[in-house]
């Protein structure tokens, strides 16, 4: 099965809102998927775990947060096989979260349309075509 997002709106996966993502969503946030060019739909839900949780260690440690501050901890990847991203601790850098969520199957079918509002969506006016298994 096939869901568009309508104009107007954008999907937020459920999973995404149990790792972090609120709306409006947070500037930084916006700033990390601007610079990976990436819709907040195209991410796997636990990587909201990584951005978020980031920010928030970020201004407990009084620390500029910053895009390129968080590639140094984080990498994207893409999801075999699907269309779609995660993010994931690089690899002989300290991990800042104990312990992320590895997967989470048949995230795609819960999903919410959420309307557009200033400052809510960095990609206004994307199409995103979801295939439901």
């Amino acid at each position: 099965m096939v869901t568009m997002s309508r104009e107007g709106f954008f999907v937020i996966f459920e999973g995404a809102l149990s790792h972090g993502l609120r709306v409006p969503i947070p500037s930084f946030a916006i700033s990390v998927l601007e610079h990976f060019s990436l819709h907040p739909s195209l991410l796997q839900p636990q990587s909201w775990s990584f951005i978020i949780g980031f920010l928030v260690k970020c201004i407990e440690s009084e620390v500029d947060v910053t895009v390129n501050l968080f590639k140094e901890f984080h990498v994207l990847s893409a999801t075999p096989k699907k269309s779609g991203y995660f993010f994931k601790s690089r690899f002989g850098v300290k991990k800042l979260l104990l312990n992320p969520t590895k997967s989470i199957k048949n995230w795609r079918r819960g999903y919410f349309l959420i309307k557009d509002f200033e400052g809510s969506l960095p990609l206004p006016g994307v199409i995103l075509r979801t295939r439901h298994p």
